[in-house]
């Protein structure tokens, strides 16, 4: 693979290149998808010359530098890091998910919803959902509850469901309680009901006792 390079509008390869294409083909031969152990950007970086590089076309958008691409993630208008995220879908797969991972956790709201629309639109809602942990775990309750409500008048939808499952796997109980409460008081009676009984589902039974207890106290009746 290093000999022959690989096809595309990158001069150098990096290891988020070489292991795409290595977990391609094991895939094409039915192999399991290997793991990959990079984080953060260190996969992007370039370290050998691709043999096999194409030029883009001209008029096409040439793909940004990495560390300033994921530096103006936070920034940038959200058409232009769509379109930016969309271009490095293909070849460059785990740097357009580190930018969405850069967006999530640092953009308001209301951008995010607009990226969430713009990558599903666009058939990019992979790099979305290999992000959401990130974007539970950073933001508030209030935020998450904002997020799913905006999110259903979308046409990414799905990526509230994702987001709901998410949050009744990684939140602890309170905060599943505050956001089912923060749903509730919006109407959204059946995405409540999803997030218990994610929650019941995916954890274990103390927790599954403790959230009982709360929501008992804390959840609105009617």
């Amino acid at each position: 693979l290093l000999r022959s390079g690989v096809a595309s509008p990158n001069e150098f390869l990096d290891l988020d290149a070489v292991f795409d294409q290595l977990a391609r083909r094991l895939q094409a031969k039915g192999r399991p998808r290997p793991q990959s152990l990079c984080r953060n950007s260190l996969g992007s970086w370039p370290f050998a010359r691709n043999n096999a590089y194409q030029p883009a076309p001209e008029g096409r958008t040439p793909i940004p530098d990495v560390a300033r691409a994921l530096d103006a993630s936070r920034t940038v208008p959200v058409p232009v890091l769509a379109a930016q995220i969309s271009g490095l879908s293909e070849h460059r797969p785990a740097t357009a998910t580190e930018m969405v991972h850069t967006a999530l956790q640092h953009r308001p709201v209301t951008d995010l919803v607009r990226l969430f629309a713009a990558l599903y639109q666009a058939g990019c809602q992979r790099h979305i959902e290999a992000a959401l942990p990130a974007l539970v775990a950073a933001r508030t309750v209030q935020e998450c509850a904002d997020l799913l409500e905006q999110l259903l008048a979308t046409p990414a939808e799905d990526g509230a469901v994702a987001l709901l499952r998410l949050t009744a796997e990684l939140k602890p109980a309170a905060d599943t309680v505050r956001l089912a409460t923060a749903l509730i008081r919006t109407g959204l009676h059946e995405h409540t009901t999803v997030l218990l009984s994610a929650f019941a589902v995916t954890r274990a039974l103390d927790e599954v006792l403790d959230l009982t207890d709360l929501a008992c106290r804390a959840v609105p009746t009617s």
